[in-house]
């Protein structure tokens, strides 16, 4: 049999293929190796626990411990990098930190690490690829935030070139993978499944990268949800995706196109196959591998399923005792927000106007405010604005029009489609007439399953 090592080196990097015992296992046997050196000073056997924490922590967040693997990277592996007085270990490890303080919520200070300590010590030293590598995250960031037009111009100008220079083909495709989703969130369908089809998907053939192959026909997929086409996008994940992660035993990615594909079957009228993946198929896939987080965005779309199926109490007991606390233990912020939308919907079509308004003022529009993801809070306010008009009071009115406005200069800054449908309400508002009850949907901005 493989072991653990053997089996991480000839998969190129974090083997998805662990069970979450395997990597249990994997955590207490390298803390065992870790305490059998605590007195070690030799820098060979220095650098080997500094790896041995870093694994740790990868493991730990993959199995939903973002807290813990964030307390080792700041109290146990940083004093080793900054000790051994190698700045590019150290940036490293700092990057490292902004990558779980962007997933947990604090894109801020993630910004500031890449910014002002990775970017200069890449470039002092000269290391080209892992400063374009740090500029793909700056990117990513600024995607989260919904600063399209800055992350396209970091890929385009500052990213893409890099990777063109070396010669890297992995890196270009993953470089045109983001511009393909900063011209998505622009608005530019069209050119985004350009640069999909004609520029990362050659790519990716070229490498010989099956798996990177599926991934880019997924997000192909996306993007024909997104013009409407969900017939060919099903199509798709059954019969492109699924089949490669099944015959690489990618179980991860195959549990989560699965529930790409129950969200497709739910939007096309067919529930009761949707809960059947769901509740039968994905679940056990994720708790075997110990991800919680694929865990919590599966109870997620059953909820949704439930909702769409007029079951709203039951989807809004599932938000609130097993989706919500997860999130909050995480420290997913953004994730938590989305959450807390889901939540006000149910209570809104369970017909706790004031509550579910409660919700969406206190809580998911001020984390929205707080993470600064600007698409969210498009609909964020688009939402708590229609609940404005549909409660009726006389101090209503003024306080949904104000947040209409807001809501319609954002979209009309993001090119987002949903400005016209803004623009008619907010017509409906001034006029006087009724306000549709229909919720506005975030399809562009729910996160991927």
């Amino acid at each position: 049999m493989r072991t653990f090592e053997q089996r991480e080196r000839e998969h190129g990097g974090p083997d998805l293929h662990f069970s979450a015992e395997e990597r249990r296992e994997r955590i207490r046997e390298l803390r065992s190796r870790i305490a059998a050196q605590s007195k070690a000073t030799d820098p060979a056997i220095v650098r080997a626990v500094a790896n041995w924490w870093d694994e740790i922590a990868d493991n730990l967040l993959f199995l939903g411990d973002a807290e813990e693997a964030l307390r080792i990277r700041k109290d146990e592996l940083l004093p080793l990098c900054e000790r051994s007085g190698d700045p590019h270990a150290l940036a490293v490890a700092l990057g490292k930190i902004a990558d779980i303080l962007q997933l947990r919520g604090e894109p801020e200070e993630a910004l500031r690490i890449r910014n002002e300590v990775e970017l200069p010590v890449y470039e002092r030293l000269g290391i080209e690829r892992s400063r374009a590598v740090t500029l793909g995250k700056i990117a990513d960031v600024l995607l989260a935030r919904g600063d399209h037009d800055e992350a396209l111009r970091i890929v385009r100008e500052e990213e893409l070139p890099v990777y063109e220079r070396m010669g890297d083909l992995r890196g270009r495709a993953d470089a045109f993978g983001r511009m393909a989703d900063a011209l998505q969130g622009r608005g530019e369908f069209i050119e985004a499944l350009r640069v999909r089809r004609e520029m990362e998907l050659p790519l990716r053939e070229q490498l010989g990268d099956a798996r990177g192959r599926a991934v880019t026909l997924g997000r192909i997929a996306d993007v024909l949800e997104l013009e409407g086409l969900n017939d060919e996008a099903l199509r798709m994940r059954r019969e492109v995706e699924l089949p490669v992660y099944e015959r690489l035993g990618d179980a991860a990615a195959y549990a989560t196109t699965l529930a790409k594909v129950a969200d497709a079957l739910s939007r096309r009228g067919e529930p009761v196959e949707a809960l059947r993946l769901l509740t039968r198929e994905v679940p056990p896939v994720f708790q075997r591998l110990g991800d919680v987080h694929g865990g919590a965005s599966t109870r997620l779309q059953i909820a949704d399923v439930l909702k769409a199926r007029g079951e709203a109490g039951r989807a809004l007991q599932i938000l609130r005792d097993e989706v919500l606390p997860v999130y909050e233990r995480l420290g997913h912020t953004h994730q938590r927000a989305v959450t807390l939308g889901r939540i006000a919907e149910a209570l809104e079509e369970l017909g706790q106007l004031d509550e579910a308004l409660k919700v969406r003022r206190s809580e998911e529009l001020p984390a929205f405010e707080r993470l600064g993801t600007v698409r969210d809070l498009v609909v964020a306010r688009a939402n708590a604005a229609r609940l404005l008009k549909k409660r009726g009071l006389p101090s209503d009115r003024e306080e949904a029009l104000g947040l209409l406005r807001q809501a319609i200069a954002d979209a009309q800054r993001l090119r987002l489609s949903t400005a016209t449908y803004l623009q008619d309400l907010t017509r409906e508002l001034e006029s006087g007439d009724a306000c549709g009850s229909l919720a506005v949907q975030a399809t562009e901005t729910r996160p991927a399953a």
